[in-house]
């Protein structure tokens, strides 16, 4: 695998699983917004934002997969410096196999190692994209 791009903030591009790191929450957010927009295309997507520290195992391929009449789908993970070993573990897994109708995306504040195997990964990964804020 060849490592995941790295973009500064105001470049956010599109790619299956996005990590947004940094710990400036106001340019974090401006890329969150651009890649929705992006994704979304003028279209109707379902649109889920969730703390990373509530995460229920096995809930991100269900969050990721294409909703009914083939609706797709925004997954945002916010605080995954706070997250549960589940996320971690299922996000491993989710970049084997990413969804083809969904954009999921990490944010991180780089603030602390919690899910450093995961942002690893998600590094290491060639259908991901970092995004530096």
């Amino acid at each position: 695998m060849s490592p995941a791009k790295v973009l500064p903030w105001r470049q956010a591009t599109l790619a299956p699983v996005v990590l947004v790191l940094g710990p400036q929450d106001f340019f974090a957010d401006r890329a969150i917004k651009s890649l929705k927009q992006q994704f979304a295309k003028g279209e109707a997507v379902d649109v889920q934002e969730i703390s990373a520290s509530d995460y229920v195992a096995g809930s991100i391929f269900e969050l990721a997969s294409s909703g009914l009449f083939g609706v797709s789908k925004i997954v945002v993970f916010e605080g995954v410096e706070t997250c549960s070993d589940e996320l971690i573990a299922d996000g491993l897994e989710f970049l084997n196999n990413p969804g083809d109708e969904s954009l999921v995306i990490f944010r991180h504040t780089g603030k602390s190692v919690r899910g450093k195997k995961l942002l690893e990964a998600i590094r290491a990964s060639d259908i991901a994209v970092e995004v530096s804020c």
